[in-house]
């Protein structure tokens, strides 16, 4: 990530990059305190791995919402011992708290 104060903006690379996150090559339980962190710079624009340039702080907070919503999804499922394909079958996009509201 980049923070170039004097521009506004935040290059995020892969820590931010639309609505595909790549968990396997991440740490899911920090990942969103992380984008939290970023929020709290003094920007208007984002950079995202991903995508179009962002501006304001709306897309960082849907990602940050999303990602907390996985996470907790991923370790109800392995608490109540459903498998993946069961998970994958049940997590869609339609059935997304973060993504509808």
């Amino acid at each position: 990530m980049v923070f170039v104060p004097e521009d506004r903006v935040v290059v995020t690379g892969e820590l931010v990059h639309g609505l595909d996150p790549l968990p396997m090559e991440a740490y899911p339980d920090e990942w969103p305190a992380t984008v939290g962190k970023i929020r709290e710079l003094e920007f208007d624009s984002v950079v995202p791995g991903h995508g179009p340039v962002q501006h304001g702080r709306a897309m960082l907070t849907l990602f940050k919402d999303y990602l907390t919503e996985l996470n907790q999804l991923a370790k109800n499922a392995a608490t109540d011992g459903k498998n993946l394909v069961t998970l994958q079958s049940e997590v869609t996009p339609e059935r997304l708290y973060s993504l509808s509201h």
